[in-house]
């Protein structure tokens, strides 16, 4: 099983200053925090060479023709994510 972690710690980010990223995993699910009744799921976990995090590639659980890419930072940001069983 593949995932990320940015170590839970209470630790901030450099380049950000917001807290750094729990554990995500593949095969986690999240809710978008504007509209709760849109829930993804972590299909795949990517780095890219001129990107200096992370992104997860997420797919609509009601739609899976329904994609994105987001960093590992926006999904971990309860501003735009939160995880599904929350709600």
């Amino acid at each position: 099983m593949a995932w990320y972690d940015r170590r839970d710690n209470g630790s901030q980010s450099r380049r950000t200053g917001h807290a750094l990223a729990p554990r995500i995993a593949i095969g986690q699910r999240y809710a978008d925090a504007r509209s709760r009744r849109m829930v993804w799921e972590v299909v795949a976990l990517s780095r890219y060479a001129d990107e200096p995090i992370p992104h997860a590639r997420l797919v609509r659980v009601d739609a899976p023709y329904d994609t994105k890419t987001v960093s590992v930072e926006a999904l971990s940001d309860r501003r735009f994510f939160r995880p599904a069983d929350e709600f």
